[in-house]
């Protein structure tokens, strides 16, 4: 059944007059010259877009333009309705559009309340983020949002209406509309009221959302990070911010830049201190340092940019004691004491060259042990020495000298009879041809057989022809040689390498931690532990609230604790320990510590 035959836009006068004088000039103005909307250039296009948006904001608008229509006397009872297209002969076109089953004697339920509404303070602002009313019927056109404070009136925030996006910016199955309130009042309570709108203008159930709106400018990480390594420790420094002057920050430590990071300032440093004094730091290592910022409601800022450092002393390095040295297979080992004082980034090797010493390592070299390798033309005594280095480059002074006389070509060769596990480690047993009672050993370890290794033994008599090696580590592969030395300098080439695996070392399980959840000054997990064995370092692992697997925190716990800066906003946590040996096996874990949080902050 035809309702009407034609709607003409701007024919109907009656219309024109009811809308506002601004409204309607506009109108008579494209009255004037219709023809000219179908121009297809960019400035007709915005003149289109603009008379769009304005219908959907106006009914009225949208009848004078013959985009709309109300039917009066309308009987009861469900129908369908449809609008044809018309050309300029007033003949139908392809152009049909057909409406959803409507009841004259039912109202239409008004736009569905916006769905999942979140409110995350920023430093920009309060970032409102929601999700689109689904189905085909009463479509939501607009939003509006109103705020009040506590005990105040809800005031509208937008100067325009917001439409709604085709393509948000979140990721919850859906077109996702947001916008920063950059005007909200900061250090209290506010709610937000968020409303859809459909076509006709009505307006639907309201979402809420209630939360604290810190300073943002206490949501902005701290700038300048400075770090400078002292005798007594290591200094952070940052720039003062003009924050709420209950803001605190947290200094976090790392021995990788990646992380993972440690809180070292679990109670966070007052706003009116730009500084923090790092006394745990250790020697002969580089930091990595960042800070972030905590609100008066205990929210973390992000982390700042990280800053580096490494270890210094007060004075230059005093020389190194008690240099020794033990011969190998054309190579002299030097071993001397690791430096106890903080600030010593490594150590020099020279050689003596005549007059002169030579360098023998390019780069500092952090392990207290330096292997020479040497040719038969070398001269056949050397003279060597070491020197410290700080992380200021200063040069420490010169070690004692030691004279080393070197071998001469090796001839003959050992053989080992035997290789055993024994209580205390490995037992190597060998033999040499023949009984010569100034023939000495030397036995070889080695973690490959295309290696020639490192020497393990002192210098074995004659009659000591076995050797037990007590270092070795559970589960490993090592592999053993032996040589013979004899008078005037004389060596023989090494024997066979032997084989064997040692027995892997059971890992115990540790006891169940204890775990406290604490929010000031930010929401953070303490976990605590016993001290592990030596051998072994704890691995702190996390698992959410319905979440099926465990996520490590840490693999290298600390002595008796672990804190936990970033706790997940589910209401209740676990929490698990578990030892792991120095080959990065791991072991069972312990009994899991529950925690359950008594009032959730609103999710980011």
């Amino acid at each position: 059944k035809i309702l009407i035959k034609q709607l003409l836009p701007l024919k109907d006068r009656s219309l024109l007059h009811s809308l506002p004088e601004t409204e309607r000039k506009w109108l008579q103005r494209i009255a004037q010259n219709p023809a000219g909307l179908s121009d297809r250039s960019a400035g007709r296009n915005g003149q289109r877009l603009a008379l769009a948006l304005k219908s959907a904001l106006s009914f009225d608008f949208s009848r004078a333009l013959a985009l709309g229509h109300t039917l009066s006397g309308v009987s009861r009872g469900a129908r369908y309705y449809r609008v044809l297209g018309l050309n300029k002969q007033g003949r139908p076109t392809r152009l049909v559009m057909k409406s959803a089953a409507v009841d004259a004697g039912i109202p239409s339920p008004l736009p569905a309340a916006p769905g999942e509404l979140q409110a995350t303070p920023t430093s920009a602002g309060v970032e409102l983020l929601w999700k689109i009313p689904t189905g085909k019927e009463n479509q939501v056109v607009h939003f509006k949002i109103a705020r009040r404070v506590k005990h105040g009136e809800f005031m509208d925030i937008l100067d325009q209406p917001l439409f709604r996006h085709k393509k948000g910016t979140g990721d919850h199955g859906g077109a996702l509309p947001d916008f920063i309130d950059n005007t909200a009042p900061q250090e209290q309570e506010v709610e937000y009221r968020v409303t859809g709108v459909d076509l006709f203008g009505r307006s639907g159930d309201p979402a809420h959302i209630t939360l604290f709106v810190p300073a943002f400018a206490s949501l902005v990480p701290a700038a300048e990070i400075t770090a400078l390594a002292l005798a007594d420790g290591i200094r952070i420094q940052w720039s003062l911010d003009k924050n709420h002057p209950d803001t605190r920050y947290v200094i976090e430590r790392a021995s990788l830049s990646a992380g993972p990071f440690i809180v070292l300032t679990p109670r966070g440093v007052k706003v009116g201190r730009n500084g923090y004094m790092d006394k745990t730091a250790g020697a002969g290592r580089t930091w990595f340092y960042r800070v972030k910022t905590v609100t008066t409601d205990g929210r973390l800022s992000e982390p700042s940019a990280t800053t580096r450092v490494g270890v210094n002393g007060g004075q230059a390095p005093q020389a190194i004691p008690s240099l020794r040295a033990r011969l190998g297979i054309r190579s002299v080992v030097l071993d001397w004491p690791q430096a106890e004082v903080k600030g010593i980034a490594g150590y020099l090797v020279e050689r003596r060259m005549g007059h002169t010493w030579q360098r023998l390592n390019d780069s500092i070299r952090r392990e207290n042990t330096f292997t020479y390798h040497y040719a038969t033309e070398d001269q056949l005594e050397m003279v060597f020495r070491v020197r410290a280095v700080d992380y200021q480059n200063r040069l420490g002074s010169p070690s004692q000298t030691i004279s080393v006389k070197i071998r001469k070509l090796p001839r003959g060769k050992p053989e080992i009879t035997a290789v055993n596990r024994s209580a205390n480690g490995v037992e190597i047993r060998f033999d040499f041809p023949r009984e010569r009672s100034d023939i000495r050993f030397l036995v070889r370890r080695s973690a490959g057989k295309a290696e020639e290794g490192i020497v393990i033994s002192p210098i074995l008599s004659a009659r000591e022809k076995q050797f037990v090696d007590t270092r070795v580590s559970p589960g490993q592969v090592y592999w053993y040689r032996v040589q013979a030395l004899g008078p005037q300098n004389w060596s023989s080439e090494y024997s066979a390498a032997v084989a064997i695996r040692t027995p892997a070392k059971e890992i115990p399980t540790p006891a169940k931690p204890g775990a406290q959840f604490l929010d000031r000054p930010f929401a953070h997990v303490r976990i605590t532990f016993a001290p592990p064995p030596v051998e072994f370092v704890v691995v702190v692992e996390r698992r959410g609230q319905g979440a099926s697997l465990w996520e490590t925190l840490s693999a290298e716990g600390g002595d008796e604790n672990f804190l936990d800066a970033n706790p997940p906003a589910v209401r209740a946590l676990e929490y698990r320990i578990r030892y792991k040996a120095m080959d990065d096996t791991p072991g069972p874990p312990s009994v899991p510590v529950k925690v359950v949080r008594a009032v959730l902050q609103p999710q980011a």
